[in-house]
């Protein structure tokens, strides 16, 4: 079966257990790789939000255990203040993906 990685990593345990994997392209956009998933053409490592759109659209997801330390941002021009709308998505993200600042 092929493998897609789009966050540029596989998990060491994953070659440690002596499962190799055939990682036959490295695709920088998750959801490109997602589509090829849901078209039976492989796996893929992608970040959590094409993950959770994936399961909606039928695909599967599955966590690591353990789990991958995933790096989040939330961008702003440093020169505006954020509107309550703009502080209310980042609140959401905040409470969906547990991030604790």
């Amino acid at each position: 079966m092929a493998s897609f990685t789009s966050l540029g990593v596989l998990h060491p345990e994953c070659s440690a257990n002596g499962r190799g994997f055939n990682v036959v392209a490295e695709i920088k956009q998750s959801a490109l790789a997602s589509e090829l998933v849901l078209k039976g053409m492989g796996v893929s490592v992608v970040d959590p939000f094409v993950a959770a759109a994936h399961e909606r659209r039928g695909g599967v997801a599955r966590n690591f255990s353990p789990s991958i330390e995933y790096h989040l941002d939330i961008l702003a021009h440093s020169d505006s203040r954020l509107s309550d709308t703009a502080r209310a998505l980042c609140d959401e993200i905040k409470r969906q993906t547990h991030i604790k600042k």
